[in-house]
């Protein structure tokens, strides 16, 4: 690397933060100053870096942030309406939430381990442009209910309630329109009569089957992998009980074991 050239380009740049932003190659992700000093000017010793996607929500960078980048890759974001209500059942640090409740009128959230990362995320979008108000975080997880469950990720590790899918309803208010799930295994506690008044589907479903015995292809992807000893747990089972409750499907294969539903009701 050329020191005198990024020298110059840095008495050229107008100011510290177009100069870090302009030296970076994906121009979704920012550099900002974390703070002022008590002159009213940016303090440039310490940054905060963040990244935003569509100009309203804005994310904390960790090492979790390609989740963020997966959600507008893979997810679909068709059919959504000013009307709907969604639930959000494995929120991670809130990129799909973060991203949708902007577009609907609530959002509920899932997530067991990482609720407050969304907090914070949260708090930063409104910190730049008070735009997030109608999103609600649940700490639990998805399952047969009346259970403490562990759960385990990225290092950590808590003992959290289980709620069937329908007791989650409930706590959305009795309906939802929108259910989006990535939840690494939970989705087999759905039930199919859970699913009748449900519009719209987003769904990662985990699976102790190949996808090659679908014809799928896959293909490399950030999502964690989940191997299941359990191959009674076929995907195409899964969609077929989607399919069985009105839902028109398709599916992304993001890995082996690991597909992405998108499931419509006219």
């Amino acid at each position: 690397m050329n020191i005198v050239f990024i020298i110059k380009e840095l008495l050229k740049a107008k100011s510290m933060q177009e100069f870090i932003n302009e030296r970076f190659l994906d121009t979704n992700r920012l550099i900002i100053p974390q703070r002022k000093d008590i002159n009213g000017k940016y303090d440039y010793s310490k940054y905060m870096k963040i990244v935003s996607y569509d100009g309203k929500t804005f994310f904390y960078w960790d090492e979790l942030i390609d989740t963020i980048s997966s959600i507008h890759h893979e997810y679909k974001f068709d059919d959504i309406r000013k009307s709907d209500v969604v639930l959000d059942i494995g929120g991670c640090v809130g990129a799909y939430a973060l991203q949708i409740c902007h577009d609907v009128k609530q959002v509920y959230v899932v997530e067991p381990l990482l609720d407050e990362r969304i907090k914070r995320n949260i708090d930063l979008t409104n910190q730049l442009n008070n735009s997030i108000h109608n999103v609600k975080i649940f700490k639990c997880a998805l399952g047969s209910g009346n259970e403490n469950i562990n759960i385990s990720f990225q290092g950590g590790n808590v003992n959290v309630p289980s709620y069937t899918l329908t007791e989650l309803k409930e706590m959305c208010g009795g309906h939802i329109d929108v259910l989006k799930v990535d939840c690494e295994g939970g989705e087999w506690s759905i039930q199919q009569h859970e699913l009748i008044d449900i519009r719209r589907i987003e769904m990662e479903v985990h699976t102790g089957d190949s996808f090659e015995y679908h014809g799928g292809i896959s293909r490399t992807s950030n999502v964690t992998k989940i191997h299941y000893t359990d191959k009674t747990k076929r995907f195409m089972d899964f969609v077929n009980m989607l399919k069985s409750v009105g839902f028109e499907c398709t599916y992304t294969i993001l890995d082996e074991h690991t597909g992405l539903v998108h499931g419509f009701k006219k």
